[in-house]
């Protein structure tokens, strides 16, 4: 069995096309995370200035929203949409892609979400049957 290479930090597998692995074995995505958040501490105001800036920009369109929301039901994209609607006050509009396995919790997730904001939401399903021919 031959023996996949990987960065060093993250596990991607270099013998993926984008994948760079420098002379410590580290990729490219692991090094150009470092470059930008590597230094959190005292980046996180900068970059915090920057998201809120490109708000105000969006804000000034005048938009029937000021942003897409994937919305999954889970708590990285409920939190999105928390920030998003109570901090910032964003009009939003949230989608979730229903692929046949979306779960009742999720859908509970999903529901208590958008009630507990002003988001919109939309559900997309695709007939089942195309599912299955998409996943052969």
């Amino acid at each position: 069995m031959e023996e996949i290479v990987r960065c060093s930090r993250c596990i991607l597998p270099a013998s993926l096309p984008s994948v760079k692995l420098d002379d410590k074995g580290v990729c490219n995505y692991c090094n150009s995370f470092d470059r930008s958040f590597g230094d959190w501490d005292n980046v996180k105001e900068m970059k915090k200035k920057q998201f809120e800036q490109i708000i105000e920009k969006v804000k000034k369109q005048n938009a029937e929203y000021d942003c897409l929301i994937p919305l999954s039901g889970g708590k990285d994209s409920t939190y999105a949409l928390y920030v998003c609607d109570k901090i910032y006050n964003l009009r939003c509009l949230c989608i979730t892609f229903d692929n046949g396995f979306l779960s009742d919790y999720a859908r509970k997730n999903i529901r208590n979400a958008i009630n507990a904001t002003r988001a919109d939401h939309i559900y997309y399903a695709v007939n089942p049957k195309t599912m299955l021919e998409l996943y052969k």
